[in-house]
């Protein structure tokens, strides 16, 4: 006989616990992301000097020259829309001709930030702090802040519409972001997927709800709140869900989706109320051609603008869209070579002071 509490008289119980993933992207009690990059290009209070309504800051490429050039001389175009102003951010590349081919650019505009992290894909996290750090230091007044990447088109008269109707029906809401709702969805574990993420990474098997991080809009007084606390959340290089999904829900923003936020058919350009405020042209011979027309039809708003009859700015413009619909719309023959061509025409016409991208544009030209 075995001696009671032997092993014998013991049952065996296999008990099976349920694995609890603490989710580790939540405010920490100190400093978890410290941004301690310094500035290359800093153009400072000379952005925002006068009354902003829009500070527009664009996510860009330090080779990105041409992008550059043709946002801000069209959709960004200051003598059109002298109540928005336009920033680029930028990284730094390794290559010196490069760097020193975007501070000459910086000089003669004067409308480049750049930070001295490397300008990289893993890298946008880093860029979009940095934009929030500048905008909420060097341009707080402004009263609406659009993110954008410098291969999409922002509708900028739709926009404006749409923003100031809001503020004069009292709808305008702090603590807001504008953009393409993504509703929560599964994490990518595809190693052949551009966002993938291992477990380490990311341990949460879903993301939470976010914006789509080609173009948002955000209320003023976000861009300091999300910074702040951004520096609390620990890192994650996908720079949308970071911002506008973790640290964004961390300070309990809204998300307010237009319905004509985004046209994806880039032969909808044409400036009518029944475009979308942004325009995705992943195809960049295609964003161009769009690009192409869009300052056709700037360039008649701005020297058409003056009439006596009472005409609005966008009544001009529906109707240059119509009248010149012969050069606004480009057909399969047009090249990229004719289309910079006309650029520095109406960059030439409209008398804008940009006789070194006249040059370079020329010079580009040349080479093809």
């Amino acid at each position: 006989m075995q001696s009671a509490g032997s092993e014998e008289d013991i049952d065996t119980i296999n008990l099976t616990y349920p694995t609890i993933t603490i989710n580790p992207y939540v405010p920490q009690d100190h400093i978890v992301n410290p941004q301690n990059f310094s500035y290359i290009l800093n153009p400072n209070w000379t952005v925002c000097q006068h009354n902003v309504y829009i500070i527009v800051c664009v996510h860009s490429t330090p080779a990105y020259y041409q992008r550059r050039l043709l946002i801000r001389e069209t959709w960004a175009a200051r003598n059109v829309f002298p109540e928005i102003r336009l920033v680029f951010m930028l990284g730094q590349t390794i290559d010196n001709k490069i760097m020193q081919a975007v501070k000459f650019e910086n000089d003669l505009y004067q409308d480049i930030v750049q930070e001295d992290f490397l300008d990289s894909y893993r890298n946008l996290t880093h860029k979009a702090m940095m934009a929030l750090k500048w905008i909420s230091t060097y341009c707080s007044q402004a009263s609406y802040i659009s993110k954008t990447d410098d291969d999409m088109i922002v509708n900028t008269f739709t926009l404006l519409k749409h923003l100031k109707f809001r503020d004069s029906h009292r709808m305008k809401q702090n603590n807001s972001i504008f953009c393409r709702v993504y509703k929560p969805m599964n994490v990518f574990r595809d190693k052949n997927i551009k966002w993938y993420l291992s477990e380490k990474e990311y341990p949460l098997e879903k993301f939470s709800s976010f914006c789509s991080g080609s173009a948002f809009i955000l209320t003023n007084d976000l861009a300091k709140t999300i910074y702040n606390l951004s520096l609390y959340v620990p890192f994650l290089w996908i720079d949308d869900v970071y911002i506008t999904g973790l640290v964004a829900q961390a300070v309990n923003v809204t998300f307010n989706q237009p319905k004509s936020l985004y046209t994806m058919n880039d032969e909808t350009i044409g400036l009518t109320k029944h475009t979308g405020i942004i325009i995705k042209n992943p195809n960049l011979f295609k964003r161009r051609r769009s690009l192409n027309k869009l300052a056709v039809i700037i360039s008649s708003a701005s020297l058409d603008n003056s009439t006596s009859d009472g005409e609005t700015l966008e009544q001009v413009v529906n109707f240059e869209n119509v009248r010149k619909s012969d050069l606004i719309e480009s057909n399969n023959k047009e090249n990229y070579s004719s289309i910079k061509k006309n650029i520095c025409s109406l960059i030439d016409h409209n008398s804008f002071r940009t006789n070194y991208a006249k040059f370079r544009l020329s010079q580009d030209t040349m080479r093809m």
